[in-house]
């Protein structure tokens, strides 16, 4: 179940700052889910206000949550969603039609894994898009990925050449997995499949 229109958003830094630093207090979370509990108290299947993080209305933006167990189940808009997920990729999704959340994800919603710098800023040279299978959190995933093309920021020893491959998405994905909290990541699960699409 594709949104007719999966062009991913501009990137908003100050957008994923904002959510970041929500994110990053535990407290600060909980709070939010329990206001929003307090102030919505409604059956699952009752259509959601607006989107907690940017106020976008439910009636003219499609809302979405995130079902996996490490997020709030909160509504946000798509490009909330987008921006609080920029480097969880494998999380599910789900969206909110006329009277039921439905599954969905992220690659539906047009999100795009883009590598950021080591302090964490953007990048101003990312590489062309390629899209990637995978297993994460212990289903399949695929997930479009632009590496950082900068050359101060790649180092033969965590790059690799390019006679033994490319490496930076392996390590890009790892390093995102790692960050998620899920342990049901293998190397028995891994399927690296990049396809030309």
């Amino acid at each position: 179940m594709s949104d007719p229109d999966n062009t991913p958003p501009p990137f908003d830094e100050a957008r994923l700052t904002r959510i970041k630093a929500i994110k990053a207090d535990a407290a600060a979370m909980r709070r939010l889910q329990s206001e929003y509990d307090e102030a919505h108290p409604q059956p699952n299947n009752d259509a959601p206000a607006k989107c907690v993080w940017c106020e976008a209305r439910g009636d003219d933006t499609p809302l979405y949550r995130c079902s996996d167990a490490t997020c709030p189940a909160l509504p946000s808009c798509r490009d909330c969603t987008l921006s609080a997920h920029n480097s969880l990729p494998y999380h599910r999704q789900q969206k909110w039609t006329t009277d039921a959340w439905k599954k969905t994800t992220l690659f539906d919603m047009g999100h795009i894994l883009r590598k950021r710098h080591a302090d964490d800023s953007p990048c101003p040279n990312l590489g062309e898009l390629r899209m990637v299978r995978f297993f994460g959190g212990g289903l399949p995933a695929e997930v479009r990925v632009q590496d950082c093309m900068c050359p101060d920021q790649q180092d033969e020893e965590e790059w690799g050449d390019e006679e033994e491959g490319d490496l930076s998405l392996e390590l890009v994905l790892e390093q995102y997995v790692e960050d998620s909290e899920s342990d049901s990541w293998t190397d028995s699960d891994r399927e690296w499949d990049e396809s030309d699409d």
